[in-house]
């Protein structure tokens, strides 16, 4: 098992295992499975992060909508108002 880190926070455990009368794993094997799970840290906080952006776009997005919709009824008001006096 390697655990899957990025920047000092634990995010899970890659875990590899043989089929009973395989080869049992060398170094190489063990430090490939080490970079791997650097390299799935890395993705998986990009991930996140990703995920966290887009999130933050459309609630932006709405909120530039419902602002463009008060400043049109504020200018329509402004009319009327203006069309009363």
């Amino acid at each position: 098992a390697q655990p899957i880190v990025y920047q000092d926070d634990l995010i899970g455990v890659l875990t590899a295992w043989r089929e009973e009368g395989a080869p049992v794993f060398m170094a190489q094997d063990l430090d490939t499975l080490s970079m791997f799970a650097g390299q799935a840290g890395v993705a998986i906080r990009n991930a996140a992060l990703y995920e966290s952006v887009t999130e933050s776009n459309e609630a932006l997005e709405a909120a530039a909508l419902r602002a463009n919709e008060l400043a049109m009824a504020a200018t329509a008001a402004d009319k009327a108002k203006s069309d009363f006096l």
